[in-house]
């Protein structure tokens, strides 16, 4: 987060800009392309990776600025998402 913040949108070889990525969401878009697709989300898991003090004061400042957004949307390393069709 802190690098894309700074105009860093670099690819490596591994972690979360890995060359195999094909697309990036953020929570809400993840919840949109579900649910716009006929799908309903049952259980959203968050999966974090540990941030430094650096990072927690970044996080505390955009949650300030930014109305609607939640910590863990900043925390988030990946999510793990059950979904299920809606008939």
């Amino acid at each position: 987060m802190e690098k894309l913040l700074q105009g860093h949108f670099t690819y490596t070889e591994t972690g979360l800009l890995d060359k195999t990525h094909i697309h990036f969401f953020t929570y809400n878009e993840i919840v949109k392309m579900f649910e716009d697709g006929g799908y309903k989300v049952e259980k959203v898991k968050t999966i974090v990776r540990p941030i430094s003090e650096r990072q927690e004061d970044l996080i505390r400042k955009l949650l300030k600025v930014q109305k609607g957004a939640s910590k863990f949307m900043y925390e988030a390393f990946q999510y793990d998402i059950c979904v299920r069709m809606e008939y």
